[in-house]
């Protein structure tokens, strides 16, 4: 069973500002299909790609889970995900 985990590391206020707006922009991306190629999952893969970045400048493993953050800026993951 998955549960969430709150690991008490904040990004900061710039960096929360920047993912929730790609992750506004990401919303926008129609599901289209180029040859094997869609376009909605380029888009919030670009989103989790950066959030990750964003764990592993706060010393975070993005390797080890995948990083999601609160609406408060606190990275989270999920246990047995």
């Amino acid at each position: 069973m998955e549960r969430e985990i709150l690991t008490g590391v904040f990004a900061t206020k710039a960096e929360t500002d920047k993912i929730h707006q790609a992750a506004a922009e990401a919303a926008k991306v129609p599901v289209m299909f180029f040859g094997e190629v869609n376009t909605s999952h380029m888009a919030w893969k670009s989103v989790f790609r950066m959030v990750g970045d964003t764990a592993k400048k706060h010393g975070l493993d993005p390797d080890e889970h995948e990083y999601g953050f609160s609406t408060e800026g606190e990275f989270i993951y999920l246990e047995g995900h």
